[in-house]
């Protein structure tokens, strides 16, 4: 189980690299799988605000996974026990509950962490992933 930040908490890239940090500790000592998403603001016109959007997707998610904000407009995703290869995957259930209108605001990153890597490995392996959330 890897805890959200509470729900008022400020944007702190600390708290979410620890959070991650502690993440990947449980996963390897586990050894089970975490999966890594990045979400990003890119159009704050159509996109929910930053807060709406971290109560969105602890509502949408399991209450295993966790949620921080990174930036003003990023918010970090641990999947803890998961890949990216379930039954439905995190990124359809998050694109069917936000609808076209707003996923075409947002850019998201997925990725299940290979052996050995360590947070800094991860955020910049997640960032490079990062794709239009809205379909076609």
């Amino acid at each position: 189980m890897v805890p959200s930040a509470a729900p008022a908490a400020p944007v702190s890239p600390e708290a979410a690299y620890d959070a991650l940090t502690g993440a990947l500790d449980i996963s390897r000592r586990l050894r089970r799988p975490l999966t890594v998403l990045m979400v990003e603001i890119v159009d704050p016109e159509n996109a929910p605000r930053l807060g709406d959007l971290r109560r969105f997707l602890s509502e949408t998610l399991r209450d295993s996974d966790g949620v921080w904000p990174l930036r003003h407009d990023r918010i970090i995703v641990l999947l803890s026990d998961a890949d990216a290869l379930g039954r439905v995957s995190p990124v359809e259930r998050i694109r069917a509950r936000l609808g076209p209108d707003t996923s075409r605001s947002l850019v998201l990153g997925q990725i299940t962490v290979p052996p050995g890597a360590d947070p800094d490995d991860v955020l910049s392996l997640v960032e490079d992933a990062r794709m239009p959330l809205a379909s076609g």
